[in-house]
C-alpha cells in the first residue's frame, strides 16, 4: 500500500510539473506574429522570402530528409517544381487587388499536451478575407509543437484532408481523444467550397472568358477526390 501511495503521488507531482511546464498560453504573442508575418510576406514578399518563412517555421519541413526533393504542403508532398509553381501563385493571388484581408483572429487554443514530439498547442485560426468580391469567413486548426530542447516553436496547418501516413509520421502518439476540425469557409469545408469558387473566378480573371467544360469537370473531379480524403478523415 506504501508503495502504491508513493506510486500516486509521484505521478501527481509529475503531473503537475508538467502543467507548470506547458508555454502555449504564454507564446500567444509569438502565434500572432506568426499569423501576421505570414499575412504579410505573403501580400509584400516575394516567393523566396516566402519560402524561407515556411522553412523557418513550418513543423512538416523538419520531416524533409525523409522525403527527398519533396516539400510538404497544403496536405501533400509535392515535387520542387510544383512547391514553387505553388507558391508563387499563392503570392500572384494575394498580391493582387482581387484579395484583401479584413481580420485574422487566434482563438483560445481547444488543447494543449505534451507528446515525445514535444508540446503540442491546437489553436482555431480564424481569417476574414474578400476574394473576388465574395467575403469568406474561415477557420482552421493550427497545431502549433514546441521543441522541448530549443523552446522553439513551428506550426502545422490542419486541413482535414492529410493522408493518414502522413499525419502519423508527424505525430506518432496523437491523443485519440482529441478531435481536429476541418478546415471551413462560410461553414462548409473550405478545401471543396474555395478550391471550385475560387478556381472559376481565377480563370476568368487571368482570361477574361468563360470557363471551358473541361475545367468544369477537372475542378468538380477534384473536389469529389478531397470529399473522399475528408470522410476518410472522418468528416462527413
Amino acid at each position: 500500500m506504501k508503495k502504491l501511495i508513493a506510486l500516486l503521488v509521484g505521478l501527481s507531482i509529475h503531473g503537475v510539473s508538467q502543467a507548470e511546464d506547458l508555454q502555449c498560453e504564454k507564446s500567444y504573442s509569438q502565434f500572432n506574429q506568426y499569423v501576421t508575418e505570414l499575412n504579410s510576406i505573403s501580400k509584400t514578399g516575394n516567393a523566396e522570402q516566402l519560402h524561407q518563412f515556411l522553412e523557418k517555421n513550418e513543423y512538416s519541413r523538419l520531416f524533409k530528409d525523409k522525403h527527398p526533393e519533396s516539400t510538404y504542403y497544403t496536405g501533400d508532398w509535392m515535387n520542387d517544381q510544383e512547391y514553387q509553381l505553388a507558391i508563387q501563385f499563392q503570392q500572384s493571388l494575394t498580391k493582387s487587388e482581387q484579395y484583401k484581408n479584413e481580420g485574422l483572429e487566434l482563438q483560445n487554443p481547444k488543447a494543449n499536451f505534451v507528446l515525445p514530439l514535444g508540446e503540442v498547442c491546437i489553436v482555431p485560426w480564424i481569417s476574414k478575407d474578400t476574394i473576388f468580391g465574395k467575403k469568406y469567413e474561415s477557420q482552421t486548426d493550427l497545431i502549433f509543437v514546441r521543441n522541448l530542447d530549443n523552446n522553439e516553436w513551428r506550426v502545422f496547418t490542419y486541413l482535414g484532408t492529410e493522408k493518414p501516413e502522413d499525419f502519423t509520421e508527424f505525430f506518432p502518439d496523437f491523443p485519440q481523444d482529441i478531435k481536429l476540425s476541418a478546415a471551413k469557409a462560410n461553414g462548409e469545408y473550405a478545401v471543396t467550397v474555395q478550391a471550385y469558387e475560387m478556381g472559376i473566378d481565377i480563370f476568368n480573371y487571368l482570361t477574361n472568358s468563360k470557363v471551358p467544360q473541361v475545367l468544369v469537370d477537372e475542378l468538380k473531379e477534384n473536389i469529389e477526390s478531397t470529399r473522399e480524403r475528408l470522410k476518410v478523415n472522418g468528416f462527413e
